[in-house]
This record gives structure tokens, C-alpha cells and sequence, in this order.
């Protein structure tokens, strides 16, 4: 019996095991080229006439507190519906175009 673990050199020894035996398991990774980011339009992501602040805050990525201070600061152009703050799809793409500098 040959005691030797022959490893092919494509491949990553994962684990070995137990009680003078050892078992391979490999895996064969492929040479991928890098993949670029795919530009995404943003106007066919904004489906909606208006969003919430909570409908925001995924669609961009910021907290809570981060998209409030952009509404506060009129930085994120909205329109306040009694308590409720209401931006348009067209503040969301002004706002993500230049960055919300007035």
C-alpha cells in the first residue's frame, strides 16, 4: 500500500484525515479574467413617481440617519407631506448625478 497522497498540482488539498489513513478532497480552480462592474441605469431601477425616506435606503445604500440629514439639509431635494417626507425620482437622479451639491 503506498502511503503517498498525490496531490494534482491544479488543485488545493482540503482535508486529511484519521487513523493513518488520509483522504483528499480537491478542488480545481479555474483562471477567471476580472470581472468588471456592469454600469447600471438607474432610471430603469427607479420605477416609482416617489419614494419614502425607508424606500430610499436600500435603493442607495445609506442609513437611515445618513438619508435624513440629506433631507434636512436640502441636500435630497423632497417635498414634506405633513410628517412624511416624499422625494421624487428626479431628486433621487439629480442627487446620485451630482453627488447633491446644489
Amino acid at each position: 500500500m503506498n502511503s503517498e497522497l498525490h496531490i494534482p498540482s491544479n488543485s488545493t488539498l482540503l482535508h486529511t484525515v484519521d487513523h493513518g489513513h488520509a483522504y483528499a478532497v480537491t478542488q480545481t480552480q479555474a483562471k477567471q479574467p476580472p470581472q468588471l462592474p456592469t454600469p447600471v441605469n438607474m432610471s430603469a431601477l427607479l420605477t416609482q413617481l416617489v419614494y419614502t425616506p425607508q424606500d430610499l435606503e436600500p435603493l442607495l445604500q445609506l442609513s437611515k440617519n445618513t438619508i435624513n440629514a440629506l433631507l434636512n439639509s436640502g441636500n435630497l431635494r423632497a417635498i414634506r407631506a405633513g410628517r412624511k417626507w416624499l422625494v421624487p425620482r428626479d431628486a433621487v437622479l439629480e442627487f446620485l448625478n451630482h453627488g447633491g451639491a446644489r
